[in-house]
């Protein structure tokens, strides 16, 4: 009985392990797709301002328009550059 028990135990934790593995690898992957679409949001819309910036527009109408801070959109456009690097664009 005691050699069952025992067995039972190691498959018991044997389960238990594969199964928080398993679930920890699911919740990993769901973070990083999320991740990824913002980081593709973000980017998005900073190439929209950027856009927006060479179009000449008012830079508190873009910060409006977009939701970026108006210190990001007055930094893009004193540092176009630099975001144009970053937004792959």
């Amino acid at each position: 009985v005691r050699d069952w028990t025992k067995a039972w135990e190691k498959e018991g934790l044997r389960k238990g392990i594969h199964r928080g593995r398993r679930e920890g690898m699911e919740k990993g992957i769901e973070k990083g797709i999320e991740k990824g679409r913002q980081e593709g949001l973000r980017k998005a819309l900073a190439r929209t301002a950027m856009r927006m910036i060479e179009k000449g527009m008012d830079l508190e109408t873009i910060s409006e328009l977009t939701g970026l801070d108006i210190d990001k959109v007055r930094d893009m456009s004193q540092n176009p550059d630099r975001y144009r690097a970053e937004t792959d664009g």
